[in-house]
């Protein structure tokens, strides 16, 4: 009786959980003390492209939606920003001119490029990006719960690290030197709690 084995049939390799095994490599090579994370990148991607390269492509390709999605998110909240800034600086202005008399000298007048209404925002938790001219009452609450949320999150910190601070002697001690994991932690866990 001829077996699969014997037959040169081989099972199909079992499918990899490119995720957890990227963690366990992020793990093994995060130093525990200071380091530069795009440094720690470069010598993952180095190292798995010569050693286990499948490993790389298959986690990519599982991760490139969530990393797009981020970095588009990234990109339009930093648009946004300096849009705020330029604007702030007259600097809108300036370019909207210049876009209005572009329109007028090809016979097309537009003058909507003077409106703030063309200016987008996120409005849900997909990223979507929405001119502000065509936003609803839902996405005006969705974009002041978001500035809330950083603006309650950021109180929390200050007042954290202000207390750090508080415990400190002076400006020659360094946070592991006058503090044990656990204490920093529970300055911590008594702003965040938990």
């Amino acid at each position: 009786m001829t077996t699969a084995c014997d037959a040169g049939i081989t099972s199909p390799e079992p499918k990899r959980n490119f995720s957890s095994e990227m963690t366990a490599v992020i793990e093994k090579y995060t130093p525990v003390g200071d380091y530069i994370a795009a440094e720690v990148a470069t010598k993952i991607i180095d190292d798995l492209s010569a050693e286990d390269p499948a490993l790389l492509d298959g986690w990519l390709r599982d991760s490139a939606t969530a990393l797009l999605t981020h970095h588009i998110g990234q990109r339009r909240r930093a648009h946004l920003r300096a849009a705020t800034v330029r604007r702030t600086v007259g600097l809108v202005f300036g370019e909207a001119a210049e876009q209005y008399s572009a329109s007028v000298a090809a016979g097309a007048p537009d003058a909507s490029v003077f409106s703030v209404f063309e200016e987008r925002l996120i409005v849900n938790g997909n990223y979507t990006a929405r001119k502000i001219g065509q936003m609803r009452r839902e996405d005006h609450l969705f974009v002041a719960r978001q500035f809330g949320r950083r603006a309650e999150r950021s109180m929390k910190l200050r007042l954290f690290h202000e207390m750090v601070a508080a415990k400190m002697p002076d400006d020659t001690v360094t946070t592991g030197e006058a503090f044990t994991e656990e204490e920093y932690l529970t300055i911590y866990r008594q702003v965040f709690g938990g």
